[in-house]
């Protein structure tokens, strides 16, 4: 039986990769996407691909990555708002787009993984999504033939998975990973930690092969940076460089009450011209990273504005009347 795990997002997709190729990327938005193996994509250089995921992620991140460097041929989505590189490509006919209803999209997806060619459904009917597409009448009402999809290779998101490609995915950053899990002919799949075999059983894949991220591939951090430990599934974030060392809370928490109060921080920029909100960059620093790589990551960020947001999440933390941060 060959060797499942991977040590890191290059080796993962060794002898995987070609130009032209099919490839489902898992997660919602933002949240559980592989975004190492996003990267390793980008540095591969493979091109000419159709890519199917929900969205395109945003300007600087996700797949928004492989936009800028014009490595996608095509997408299969169903919501492309929030990425300007992505419009701009498709309105100047440089990137081609196949649209679908959310749903639509997600059962095309889990039809393809399990062997189903084709469904009927009546989402659409009426519209440019059912244009050039078979009807059939049942029961007095018109419904749209939707094909199946498969991909050559899907890369998923997992909160854990063992050596034999079982996987288990944490909340809502489950999304679209598991039935793209099914659909891809190979499946690499990015997981917060390695366990014993058999203690996943969750979301199996019988070709999953398995990214451990303990050193983060491809921005280089390590645990040595900050020092993190899980308590109940919560991360736990203690002496980071950028939160002070005293309150030990947790970042579940503290996302619960930005996400309580849609007035506090949700959508709120902070640097003028980007999308990145302190919710962002607290989620950012929950996985890991530190005020430094994140400027790496984003140019148009400054330490200052990563300090000013965690004084402002730390206020909201402790239950303090706050401003929301305005745009600089």
């Amino acid at each position: 039986m060959s060797k499942k795990v991977r040590s890191d997002a290059k080796s993962a997709l060794d002898d995987l990769l070609f130009d032209g190729m099919t490839i489902m990327a898992g997660g919602f938005g933002l949240c559980g996407i592989p975004e190492n193996l996003i990267y390793a994509l980008r540095d591969s250089g493979v091109k000419n691909l159709t890519v199917i995921s929900n969205n395109a992620g945003v300007d600087d991140f996700g797949l928004g990555l492989l936009l800028q460097t014009r490595q996608i041929k095509k997408m299969v989505s169903s919501y492309v708002g929030e990425n300007d590189t992505f419009e701009r490509q498709y309105l100047n006919k440089e990137l081609e787009l196949e649209f679908n209803p959310q749903g639509t999209l997600a059962e095309r997806i889990r039809a393809g993984g399990s062997g189903i060619p084709g469904f009927y459904t009546k989402t659409g009917v009426g519209t440019l999504v059912a244009e050039g597409k078979e009807l059939k009448e049942f029961d007095g009402e018109i419904y749209v033939l939707e094909r199946g999809l498969r991909a050559d290779l899907s890369i998923v998101k997992a909160w854990k998975g063992d050596e034999e490609g079982n996987l288990i995915y944490r909340k809502t950053a489950r999304n679209f990973n598991p039935m793209m899990a099914m659909a891809g002919k190979v499946t690499v799949a990015e997981v917060e930690e390695i366990v014993p075999t058999g203690v996943a059983r969750s979301g199996s894949h019988p070709h999953a092969r398995h990214l451990r991220e303990t050193h983060r591939a491809g921005r280089g951090v390590r645990e040595t940076h900050r020092k993190a430990h899980r308590q109940d599934g919560l991360t736990l974030l203690r002496g980071s460089d950028t939160m002070s060392s005293d309150g030990a809370s947790t970042m579940h928490d503290l996302l619960k009450r930005i996400h309580s109060d849609p007035k506090i921080m949700v959508g709120k920029p902070v640097v003028k011209g980007t999308r990145i909100t302190v919710e962002h960059i607290m989620n950012e620093l929950a996985l890991g990273l530190t005020s430094v790589q994140l400027v790496e990551m984003y140019p148009r960020l400054t330490e200052a504005d990563i300090r000013a947001a965690c004084a402002y999440a730390s206020a909201l933390l402790s239950g303090e009347r706050v401003t929301p941060i305005a745009a600089e």
